[in-house]
């Protein structure tokens, strides 16, 4: 699941006492946890059958606009995945918009260089805001993320799509259970 928009039963969440769950996972695996804060929601809420998914149009990520629904499902291999009329409706009429960065189109539209397609939009809204005189954040991408999105544009996107997706589910997982091992 991922954490980008969280709608919380915090009555259930206090008795149930949650946030103790959470440092007692944090612990089992010594701070060691996959993506984080979505790992340790993951290993405690949704692995005890207490969550759920809203629509992924009040998540509507920045892979939904980088991929065709084809190519999200290749690329990601979701255990639960949307469906081809959920990934349309959260590009074409998005309640949320989750600007997470992504090794395709690179930055977030507060960062100079954003080609995000609603980016635009955000902009609209930043300039009505008490933000409006902010100035954009330089591209601060390590050396290695922006070669990687360099590449990502560059290979034909079949190619690139079985690539990523390879080190994606099979690659990455490998390396973390090693890590684990060594442990």
């Amino acid at each position: 699941i991922n954490n980008g928009v969280l709608l919380i039963d915090i009555a259930a969440w206090r008795r149930e006492n949650v946030e103790e769950l959470f440092l007692d996972y944090i612990r089992e695996n010594q701070g060691d946890i996959t993506y984080v804060d979505q790992g340790v929601q993951n290993g405690v809420v949704a692995a005890r059958g207490k969550s759920g998914l809203l629509p992924p149009k009040y998540n509507a990520l920045t892979v939904f606009f980088d991929f065709s629904y084809h190519n999200l499902v290749k690329l990601r291999k979701p255990p639960v995945p949307l469906t081809e009329e959920e990934h349309r409706e959260a590009i074409e009429h998005p309640a949320i918009v989750h600007f997470q960065s992504c090794f395709k189109s690179g930055v977030r539209p507060w960062v100079k260089g954003c080609k995000h397609p609603l980016a635009p939009v955000f902009l609209a809204f930043k300039a009505k805001s008490p933000w409006a005189d902010t100035p954009l954040r330089k591209d601060d991408r390590t050396f290695p993320q922006k070669m990687l999105n360099l590449i990502a544009n560059a290979m034909p996107q079949r190619l690139m799509v079985g690539s990523i997706s390879f080190i994606h589910t099979k690659v990455y997982p490998a390396i973390r259970g090693l890590k684990k091992k060594k442990k």
